[in-house]
């Protein structure tokens, strides 16, 4: 069993003992036994549940093997080197917070969710509570032994049943912060149509207007900005007469960080770095440049900020280093402020200390300073985790250089949406539902997504409401905030399973032939809520069978891809929130795994053509829709890339897409693999409402020896860049995209690892865990 279906059987498990709804189960299903042949008294001996102990039991299993191996290795390590390593990062795969229950509709108080209190008593105590039940169930101390959390939060999730309403609406809700906003006007908001303009130069493909987000390369109009896995640089962009201007190396081994994303802002470069550090057991101290210290042994990750002076582009300067806990997970500047979130994962249990909160909570420093959060800082929603954190902080990048405030809710983040007012997190979750089926057991798969919203001003963060919905979203389009409300799409995947339970002995194939074929289905919904999380409207059981592959929303009407044969592209009126209501379906072959709103009445989608009797994906399919009438949309005009066996990050990654209706182009990378190996290639292709999409350009780039390659376009003027990992293209766009010049970086640079970065040859001296006294 995997470690996703260790998830689902972990989290599921719900009492079927007290008084099963069979009739609901019939009607779904119509090879239920009648109700009639169960009582209450049957149904709970056939569906014995599993407690909250054996529940942490399951929990916690692939995280004791991933620590016997790591003990293994270092073991291993010692005898042959005399040297080894310790620690590990397991936690990354630990599970998801759980979700309290929210208050019914009109409760504005903070139900289901606390601080970590006075001297971090709360968070300890929820910390006791998972490591007592997990050390009794490793038999290091008897179960019966194990004390109740001290000042943990009352009621768990568990404990807890959880009607419509409280699962639908509300959760920590403070009313006092979550201020509604006004309507936006329609040509104001996000990326409407409108008459076709184009800028005098482009930059990073971003969702929400006011809204930035980080990338491998930017532009300021002048200067491209642009990193690899050996140098951050800055490029003169002056079309044949490219120069560079400098470069900033990338943190050495020594230091365990990569730059790879970035800012560019008010005459500051703003580089995000993130990777492993090694921490020796005593040493206290691991990261050079930012200052993080743990006192635990292990591999720990950071997210670090430097932020630099760039009013001269020859020699920048470095102003500022902050850093926080955890893995890189997104980030967002709005009006000069950073909003930096990461993911922190503690796997490491064997020193905390009641008395050192560094021992169990994230840290942060600024310019050499170490900081602890305030216990006030620290959210805590009811129920059992592993102890993990997403950290919010406020960085006054374009100012002071300082953090402006920073919040650490316990649990994980998930899908990251941000508007101008508002980051909202929304975490998938996966649970089981058990229920007798004669000689069989039924188990049925339930997702849903939790939703938690932190308020931003002017760099203050503030977790203001939660709330969860059916389903989970596909990506950050799914979700969008307009007029104080937000509105997202979700796909619901329902599977149905069988196992068959005789206790006189194994089954047999007879028996086995006797079980039901299991089911697997899928439906979609939108839904609106208030800016306390309050669900408004929704529209349910849309495609069945389907699952959504995009999302776009423009202003007050919503376009979203459902895909299984066809593509069913969906257009819903949001004029009334509270009512929504589908305009139109149009079915087509194929479907758009990306949405852009184009000029005024057209919509374009990037995505696959598909055979319509088999749904069998083919190559990469452009499309223009006519979305003047919402209730009629038609796909105008489409075209097939000419290659097979293609691949494009722009597929699922928006920023590697430039769309500009004013200078009437698509452009995006591809990759080819062939018998050669693999090839990458940038295209560009002009569009025309009469005549449709045509070719306007192919260009090969050299990606040296790197075996994968990340690859930017953009454009000044009437110069277009292609931005590789060792080098930058100028082409004449007014001349057919003549080459104007190449420009060589960094030869046989790759494109840098955005995901993780682990420095090799890093030692850690090992030492024995010292007796462990966790509980008191």
């Amino acid at each position: 069993m995997n470690e996703f279906e260790e998830k689902r059987f972990e989290d599921a498990v719900k009492q079927a003992a007290a008084a099963p709804d069979l009739a609901f189960y019939e009607e779904l299903d119509p090879q239920v036994p009648p109700a009639s042949e169960f009582t209450a008294t049957a149904a709970a001996a056939a569906a014995p549940q599993p407690s909250r102990t054996e529940k942490r039991r399951r929990r916690t299993l692939y995280s004791l093997a991933s620590l016997a191996a790591c003990v293994c290795i270092v073991f291993a390590v010692l005898t042959a080197n005399n040297a080894g390593m310790s620690g590990g990062n397991s936690g990354s795969a630990a599970d998801s917070a759980a979700m309290a229950p929210a208050p019914a509709p009109g409760d504005t108080g903070k139900a289901g969710w606390d601080t970590a209190g006075e001297g971090y008593k709360n968070l300890y105590g929820k910390i006791e509570a998972y490591l007592g039940d997990m050390y009794a169930d490793m038999g290091a101390i008897p179960a019966a032994e194990a004390p109740a959390p001290g000042a943990a939060p009352s009621a768990s999730a568990d404990d807890i049943d959880m009607n419509e309403n409280a699962v639908m609406g509300g959760g920590y809700q403070n009313s006092e912060d979550a201020v509604p906003t006004e309507p936006i006007p329609d040509d104001a908001a996000g990326s409407p149509g409108g008459p076709a303009k184009s800028p005098e130069f482009s930059d990073t493909n971003e969702q929400t207007e006011g809204v930035r987000e980080a990338d491998i390369v930017k532009t300021d109009g002048s200067y491209i900005y642009a990193v690899n896995s050996k140098n951050l640089f800055i490029v003169k962009a002056g079309g044949s007469e490219m120069s560079l201007a400098s470069k900033i190396p990338q943190p050495t081994v020594d230091d365990g960080q990569v730059y790879f994303e970035m800012y560019v802002a008010d005459g500051r470069l703003i580089a995000i770095r993130h990777g492993y550090n090694a921490v020796a057991l005593g040493n206290n101290f691991n990261n050079k440049q930012t200052c993080i210290e743990y006192p635990v042994g292990g591999y720990f990750t950071d997210t670090s900020v430097d932020i630099y002076d760039i009013s001269d582009k020859t020699a920048p300067v470095l102003l500022h280093s902050l850093s926080q806990s955890g893995d890189y997970r997104d980030s967002r500047m709005i009006d000069g402020i950073l909003y930096l979130i990461t993911n922190y994962y503690y796997s490491d249990f064997s020193h905390i200390d009641p008395d050192d909160p560094r021992t169990y909570v994230p840290l942060y420093a600024a310019d050499g300073e170490q900081l602890t959060p305030a216990p006030d800082d620290i959210i805590l929603p009811r129920g059992d985790t592993w102890p993990a954190y997403t950290m919010v902080s406020g960085i006054d990048a374009a100012g002071s250089g300082g953090f402006v405030s920073q919040k650490s809710v316990y649990g994980e983040s998930g899908t990251v949406y941000s508007s101008p007012e508002a980051i909202y997190f929304a975490r998938a979750e996966y649970s089981t539902e058990e229920l007798p089926y004669g000689e069989f057991t039924k188990y049925t798969s339930k997702t849903e997504t939790i939703l938690t919203k932190a308020a931003l001003h002017e760099g203050d963060v503030e977790v203001v409401a939660s709330a969860s919905v059916p389903g989970v979203v596909s990506d950050q389009f799914a979700l969008d905030e307009y007029g104080g409300v937000l509105r997202l799409v979700t796909t619901d995947d329902r599977s149905s399973w069988y196992n068959f339970q005789n206790p006189l002995g194994p089954a047999s194939a007879s028996d086995w032939d006797r079980l039901p074929p299991g089911a697997s289905d899928t439906s979609n919904a939108l839904y609106t809520l208030d800016a306390s999380l309050n669900i408004l409207g929704r529209l349910e059981n849309l495609a069945p069978g389907e699952r959504v592959f995009s999302c776009r929303f423009m202003t007050e009407t919503a376009y979203f891809v459902t895909f299984r044969q066809t593509d069913l592209l969906f257009s819903v009126d949001l004029s009334d929130p509270a009512a929504p209501v589908v305009l139109g379906v149009l079915k087509i072959p194929g479907f758009s795994e990306y949405l852009h709103p184009y000029s005024k009445g057209e919509l374009f989608g990037l995505g696959r053509d598909a055979d319509a009797e088999t749904g069998r994906q083919k190559g990469i399919k452009l499309s223009m829709f006519d979305n003047s009438d919402p209730a009629d949309v038609k796909e105008t005009q489409t075209l097939l890339v000419e290659y097979e066996d293609v691949y494009s990050t722009a597929e699922t990654n928006h920023k590697a897409i430039l769309v500009d209706a004013g200078k009437g182009i698509v452009a995006f990378p591809i990759q080819q693999w062939t018998d050669a190996g693999q090839e990458s290639r940038y295209l560009i292709y002009s569009y025309d409402a009469q005549t449709g999409f045509s070719k306007a350009a192919e260009i090969g780039i050299d990606t040296g020896s790197s075996n994968w390659a990340e690859i930017r376009g953009l454009f000044i003027g009437d110069t277009f860049y292609v931005v590789g990992p060792n080098q930058v293209g100028a082409y004449d766009m007014k001349d057919g995209f003549a080459e104007k010049q190449i420009l060589l970086i960094d030869e046989d640079a790759d494109s840098v690892d955005r995901y993780g970065y682990y420095p090799p040859g890093i030692i850690v001296p090992f030492a024995e865990p010292s007796e462990t006294v966790l509980i008191d």
